[in-house]
């Protein structure tokens, strides 16, 4: 085989691959097209995709990657990155998570952006390794073990005073943030979400226990088009 039929072969190789990128990306839904748009930018290097971690003794800072914003996202579709933190790996100190905060801001100069491009970030504890240092395993898996979830709307929660979330310095936690865009679309930019974490040393604060609360709404029956008999009953 010549090296100009090579060449030949090699390029619609790679038009194939193009194409067939094209017609899978435009095939998923929004949600899904951020998280390969994401990735890609991300793996490719073409926007940052690595997290900044800072911490003294009574503040942890997180800085999320870069999120592309290029088109409307609502809540659960938008940009999102995930990571795992551990304070101080080798170390097996008590502390007290008291507050928490998310926030947009410019990647260029950090300055705050409108926290309208915040759609949530979780911070979730490992079940069993959380429960095993306090020996309480009969808790394992009695619910979905999110510490806190902080939402657009509700950027920043402090505990009372006199109470925290009891964790050790070696304990991993994962951490999720997600963009959100209601209303830009004449333009694409970039943004990160800083996340900070309180936490105190304190020996007299009150361990808090996170419950999963779960709510339900009601509604009438009749304003749903479905005939009756196709209603599943109890």
């Amino acid at each position: 085989m010549t090296l100009k039929k090579w060449h030949k072969i090699m390029f619609l190789l790679f038009c194939l691959v193009i194409t067939s990128g094209i017609i899978y990306h435009s095939s998923l839904s929004n949600r899904h097209q951020a998280i390969v748009k994401t990735y890609v930018l991300h793996s490719l290097n073409i926007i940052d995709g690595e997290w900044i971690t800072d911490a003294n003794s009574q503040n942890i800072q997180l800085t999320s990657p870069t999120f592309h914003i290029d088109n409307i996202y609502k809540s659960m579709e938008g940009p999102k990155a995930s990571t795992y933190y551990t304070l101080d790996a080798k170390k097996d100190n008590l502390h007290w998570m008291t507050a928490f905060k998310v926030k947009a801001i410019n990647p260029k100069t950090n300055n705050q952006l409108s926290n309208d491009f915040v759609c949530h970030f979780n911070i979730d504890y490992q079940d069993q390794e959380h429960h095993g240092k306090w020996k309480l395993l009969e808790r394992v898996n009695k619910q979905y073990p999110r510490l806190l979830s902080l939402s657009h709307g509700i950027e920043n929660i402090r505990f009372p005073k006199g109470y925290g979330f009891p964790f050790f310095s070696n304990e991993k936690f994962f951490i999720t943030t997600q963009a959100l865009n209601h209303n830009i679309i004449d333009t694409t930019f970039n943004i990160k979400h800083q996340i900070e974490i309180e936490y105190s040393d304190r020996k007299t604060l009150k361990p808090l226990f996170p419950k999963t609360i779960y709510m339900m709404l009601p509604f009438k029956m009749d304003a749903i088009d479905v005939p009756h008999n196709d209603i599943p009953s109890n």
